[in-house]
C-alpha cells in the first residue's frame, strides 16, 4: 500500500480537523526531509474527495480501454502542518506554460500548454513566467487557493526521491487535478522532459511524461507578500531560492514561519 494511503482513507471517512494525522514518506526521501515534522491537521477532506473521485474515473477509463484517459492524481495526503505549511503528495505532470515552446505551438497543437501563466511579472505587457527557466508548480482551481489560503506567488519546496527543488506557485490548473510542475522543476528533480534545445538553450521538444507518484509538495502561504513587487526574469530564481530555503530551514527546526521576513525587494541577488 502506498505511503500515506491509510491516513488518507481514514481522514476521508471520519477524521475531524482537530485530529493530528501524520504522513509516512517514501524511504528514498527520508534523508532529504530529515527534521521535518509531517504531523498536522487534515487541510480539506472535501478537496481530497474531489481528487479521489477524479482518480476513480481515470481508472475506470483505463479499465474500459478507452483512448485519451487522463492520469491519476495519486494524492493520498493533504495536511496543514503545525506552522501553517500546506503539505500534500501527488504525481508531477509536465507544465510548459509561459515557455517559448508553448508559444511556438499552434492552437491545434497546444493542448493543455498555454503561452501564459497565472503569475505575471509586474512589467510592461505583464509577461508570463517561463516554465523552461523557472521552477514552478501549478495548483488546482475551484476553491483550492481560497480554502487553503494559497496564492499565486507563494513559494514552495518540492521533493522526489533524494532530490529537493525550490519553486513558486505560478499557475492554476483544473479544479480536480493536483500535482503539476514546470519543465525546469522536472529537470531539477532529475526527471528529464526536454528532448531537444536550440542554440539559445531553449527547449524545442518535450516529453509529456509525468513522475507518477510520491512527489511531496510543501507550500508556504503568505510568502507572496513582498515577493512579487519588483520581480523580473533576472531576479526570480534568486528570490525563490532565498525565500523558500528560509522557510524550509524554519520548517525543519519547527520555528514559526511568521517570524521570517517575506520582503525580497531590498535584498535581491540576480542570477
Amino acid at each position: 500500500m502506498k505511503p500515506g494511503l491509510i491516513l488518507a482513507l481514514g481522514a476521508l471517512a471520519s477524521a475531524p480537523l482537530h485530529t493530528q494525522p501524520s504522513y509516512t514518506p517514501p524511504k528514498a526521501s527520508m534523508g532529504v526531509i530529515a527534521g521535518v515534522n509531517l504531523t498536522g491537521e487534515v487541510a480539506s477532506s472535501s478537496l481530497q474527495q474531489r481528487f479521489a473521485s477524479f482518480d476513480r474515473a481515470a481508472r475506470k477509463c483505463r479499465q474500459d480501454h478507452r483512448k485519451s484517459c487522463q492520469e491519476q492524481n495519486n494524492n493520498t495526503t493533504l495536511l496543514r502542518l503545525k506552522n501553517g505549511t500546506i503539505f500534500f503528495d501527488a504525481k508531477l505532470a509536465v507544465d510548459a506554460d509561459g515557455s517559448d515552446y508553448a508559444k511556438s505551438l499552434s492552437s491545434s497543437q497546444r493542448g493543455t500548454n498555454s503561452p501564459n501563466t497565472s503569475l505575471r511579472y509586474p512589467l510592461k505587457g505583464s509577461p508570463s513566467v517561463d516554465a523552461d527557466h523557472v521552477a514552478y508548480i501549478a495548483i488546482p482551481g475551484g476553491g483550492f487557493p481560497s480554502t487553503l489560503n494559497v496564492k499565486v506567488g507563494d513559494v514552495a519546496v518540492v521533493v522526489h526521491g533524494d532530490k529537493l527543488a525550490y519553486a513558486v506557485v505560478a499557475d492554476i490548473g483544473p479544479e480536480n487535478q493536483i500535482g503539476e510542475g514546470s519543465l525546469r522543476l522536472h529537470e531539477e528533480l532529475g526527471h528529464s522532459v526536454c528532448k531537444t534545445r536550440n542554440e539559445q538553450g531553449d527547449c524545442t521538444k518535450i516529453v509529456e511524461q509525468s513522475i507518477g507518484s510520491d512527489v511531496m509538495f510543501f507550500i508556504f502561504p503568505g510568502t507572496h507578500s513582498g515577493f512579487i513587487a519588483g520581480l523580473t526574469p533576472e531576479n526570480i530564481n534568486a528570490r525563490i531560492e532565498k525565500l523558500a530555503s528560509l522557510r524550509w530551514d524554519a520548517l525543519k527546526t519547527q520555528h514559526g514561519s511568521s517570524t521570517l521576513t517575506t520582503d525580497m525587494s531590498s535584498s535581491d541577488t540576480s542570477r
